[in-house]
């Protein structure tokens, strides 16, 4: 999300973007995310955190996608919120995840700090990374660097995480 500060005088001039559309673009991401975490959460508790985790992982692709290549600021705005939709997946998700594979206190208190440094490195890169990027590319690049993130952890969900017991 931090990357979008640094790609905004781009995509803002190719999109021909108004001061609202531009405000539509940089907040529906963080808008649909915030409302959504806590009933993703309920949604992880029903169909498993695995299951969450995948979904979540394919639709932040998918967001990522259709952002690149938006034609309209309609169609970013769009592309944003299913990216927030996807981050709201993940986030409940790879917590959960961390619960259920550290039981121990010390150890699942160790991956929780991992966790939140790995979160605040993206944000600090983000910029940097998009920076580069933006300086290469074309601005939709910056929503594509997920793109081989998102496949390669896909593969690793399937392959790695084990599959929840059902609960009865």
């Amino acid at each position: 999300a931090t990357v979008m500060h640094v790609a905004t005088p781009s995509l803002s001039a190719a999109l021909n973007l108004t001061a609202n559309q531009l405000l539509w673009v940089i907040d529906i991401y963080s808008l649909i995310m915030a409302g959504l975490i806590l009933p993703m959460g309920a949604l992880g508790d029903r169909i498993g955190f695995k299951k969450l985790l995948f979904i979540g992982t394919a639709v932040f692709g998918v967001g990522s996608l259709a952002a690149a290549f938006s034609p309209t600021a309609y169609a970013l705005i769009a592309s944003r919120a299913v990216l927030g939709l996807g981050a709201a997946m993940l986030i409940p998700a790879t917590l959960s995840g961390i619960r259920n594979a550290f039981t121990e206190e010390k150890q699942r208190n160790f991956a929780l700090g991992l966790w939140s440094t790995v979160g605040g490195g993206g944000a600090a890169f983000g910029p940097l990374v998009g920076g580069f990027v933006l300086e290469h590319f074309h601005w939709g690049a910056v929503f594509l660097i997920n793109i081989p993130i998102i496949l390669v952890v896909l593969v690793m969900i399937v392959m790695i995480i084990p599959k929840q017991q059902e609960k009865t």
